[in-house]
């Protein structure tokens, strides 16, 4: 409390235009960040694909569709306390949650096209990314501190949380274990978010 009266935990002020520094810095790392992700993984799938590599035929069941949405899904998740606003939301998440039964025949059959065309809208898309300190005590001038944390819309999270309630189930029932340990980790840490 002594600190927040002399004001000695102030975070500090920058200008207009060490914001825009700031701000194209760290856009600037995490792009690179992910084109190094990028390359990284094109090479692993390259090495794996080379002729004298052996590809495991994947011998469990195919996911070639996911099901439908039903009106009753998409009410419990608008009704649930998972919801948390985002600062990318046109309505705040507790109006969605309040106007739940008028909204959910919306969400049901935009969640439903998109789970027939396979494409997510570009509204839908559009995220705020905070970055955020990996761990208390790190350095705050290096960039490489930080993780990037995206805020997508509450609608974009109801629907990304429909995918995966049809995911799961095709995930657990996979022959190999390494499969089932990740769906399993996948349905845990859904959990633990509420």
């Amino acid at each position: 409390m002594v600190r927040d009266v002399l004001h000695r935990n102030t975070q500090p002020v920058y200008s207009d235009s060490q914001y825009r520094t700031l701000a194209s810095g760290f856009s600037q790392f995490f792009v690179d960040k992910l084109s190094r992700i990028h390359q990284s993984i094109a090479a692993k799938l390259a090495s794996t694909t080379a002729p004298g590599n052996r590809l495991r035929r994947h011998s469990g069941p195919t996911l070639t569709q996911l099901p439908s949405t039903l009106l009753d899904e998409v009410l419990k998740l608008l009704k649930s306390s998972c919801l948390k606003p985002s600062p990318v939301d046109v309505l705040p998440s507790s109006l969605l949650r309040s106007s739940a039964d008028v909204l959910a025949p919306v969400i049901e059959p935009m969640a439903n096209l998109s789970l027939t065309d396979c494409r997510v809208s570009a509204a839908f898309k559009t995220a705020q990314v905070r970055p955020l300190l990996k761990q208390p005590g790190l350095d705050k001038d290096q960039m490489s501190n930080y993780r990037p944390i995206s805020k997508l819309p509450t609608v974009s999270k109801v629907s990304e949380r429909l995918v995966l309630d049809r995911l799961r189930p095709h995930l657990l029932s996979s022959p190999r274990p390494f499969h089932r340990d990740c769906a399993a980790a996948c349905h845990e840490q859904c959990i633990h978010r509420c």
